[in-house]
């Protein structure tokens, strides 16, 4: 792919997985399968999510992230120092309530009880292996494209697997237990680099919960929170060649979102990033108006989500042709990327088809052929 052209391509990160691998990952819940075994057959499951995106017109893959439980969770099974299930599911806000990341709900204490069990972090943890660097390794052994590798956030990490009730021992406080996460993600992120990875993306969607007035109420300092994410991903990202971005949603799963919102209330803050790419949802109907982009940082790339991962329908790529010749209006056109809103899974088991996101990224592909023909 000649990477100058206008337009490029992307995903947010991950795929729908077919339903093999789903019964894959339960065999190895089971124990029916030896942990060398389930990586191997997830090798195939791997290409399989290479050629999806090479057949769809994809410039700038990523191996669907076909490994992970979740996004998150990668990194308590891969670091040492938490205690698996220890959690609800839930995070604690700042006024006691906790908020379900299944549901997008805001519940008392009395209400906040899910059946998604999660890890916590219970003792110092230890870099003792790679987070995705293998993965990374077997991709770019396997396509001549350009490849992204996706990591959690600082932020999403400290929010979402520290926990008073768990947690205190080892690390009294979440700024404390971020702290800790920073030298691993940015040691990660310069074997990536090492390794010839073309864009490493940081995932922050709870930063993006901001967006929504009612989940602000929560906080009792809220810019506080924003420049607690700001700083730690500037800290992660610092001293890197690489084309680094940050991934902003409203957050999803089972084709819904319980966030409204447009970016107007993070752009001012979004400026002091030091990434390349900011990577924006724009086609969710809640997300808001595109003039939010008048206020876009000048110096960044804008990864436009212009593709809506929770509609079952398949949009019409005049429809997406239109979307980024108004972003045009804000943003120079040799500064946008395209891509879906989100990742199409950000749980391995959301319920979305492999055919349905391939008919996406082939229309959003289309869509892109036909702006530079223009």
């Amino acid at each position: 792919m000649n990477q100058t052209r206008l337009f490029p391509t992307t995903v947010v990160g991950s795929l729908p997985r077919p339903q093999w691998v789903l019964d894959l990952f339960q065999r190895r819940w089971d124990g029916g399968i030896s942990e060398e075994e389930f990586q191997q057959r997830l090798d195939n499951a791997v290409l399989f999510a290479i050629q999806l995106q090479d057949m769809a017109g994809i410039d700038i893959i990523t191996d669907g992230e076909y490994r992970r439980e979740s996004y998150v969770k990668i990194f308590a099974q891969r670091v040492s120092g938490f205690e698996r299930d220890a959690l609800d599911g839930s995070a604690i806000l700042d006024d006691g309530n906790y908020f379900n990341p299944r549901s997008r709900q805001v519940l008392p204490p009395s209400e906040a009880k899910s059946p998604l069990r999660y890890p916590a972090v219970v003792q110092p943890i230890q870099y003792d292996q790679p987070l995705v660097l293998d993965d990374s390794r077997f991709l770019l052994a396997n396509t001549s494209r350009p490849v992204k590798v996706t990591l959690p956030s600082p932020y999403i990490l400290s929010r979402r697997l520290w926990h008073p009730d768990f947690s205190h021992d080892a690390y009294p406080t979440r700024e404390d237990f971020l702290e800790a996460i920073l030298p691993i993600l940015k040691e990660e992120c310069r074997r990536l680099q090492s390794e010839g990875v073309h864009f490493i993306q940081l995932d922050d969607p709870w930063l993006s919960l901001f967006v929504d007035e009612g989940y602000r109420d929560h906080f009792e300092e809220v810019e506080r929170e924003i420049h607690l994410s700001m700083d730690s991903i500037n800290r992660v990202v610092e001293g890197l060649n690489v084309k680094t971005g940050v991934h902003f949603c409203r957050a999803h799963y089972n084709r819904q979102t319980g966030f409204r919102g447009d970016y107007s209330y993070l752009m001012p803050f979004l400026k002091e990033l030091k990434v390349s790419q900011l990577v924006m949802e724009f086609a969710l109907p809640n997300a808001g108006s595109l003039e939010v982009l008048e206020n876009f940082p000048e110096e960044m790339e804008l990864g436009l989500g212009c593709v809506d991962v929770r509609a079952v329908e398949i949009p019409d790529p005049d429809q997406i042709v239109g979307m980024v010749k108004e972003a045009c209006r804000y943003v120079d056109k040799e500064r946008i990327t395209l891509n879906p809103d989100c990742g199409f899974a950000p749980s391995h088991t959301n319920p979305i088809p492999p055919d349905e996101a391939y008919l996406k990224l082939r229309a959003m592909a289309e869509a892109a052929q036909r702006l530079r023909n223009e």
